[in-house]
């Protein structure tokens, strides 16, 4: 099972994608923060990274500042289970 964790800082954005919650298959950083692409960019840069679509992760966590606004990456199809951190 594929596993995403994205923060949303309002300075940068972080993403990781791991594999069976034992293997990190990417991680990636960008120094664009939540009311900018920066979580898009993210997203996209891990998901690059990792060799795989969105339709293969199948749980998301989002945390930080601008956990709110990750929704908006999805509009079909969505992750089965996807997650914002208080």
């Amino acid at each position: 099972m594929l596993t995403m964790g994205v923060d949303i800082g309002s300075t940068a954005c972080k993403c990781i994608i791991m594999e069976d919650g034992q293997e990190i298959k990417a991680r990636a950083v960008v120094p664009l923060g939540t009311g900018t692409q920066g979580s898009r960019t993210v997203f996209e840069a891990a998901l690059t990274k990792a060799g795989k679509t969105r339709e293969e992760i199948e749980r998301i966590l989002v945390t930080g500042y601008g956990r709110f606004t990750f929704c908006l990456l999805y509009t079909s199809p969505s992750p089965r289970d996807a997650t914002l951190s208080r």
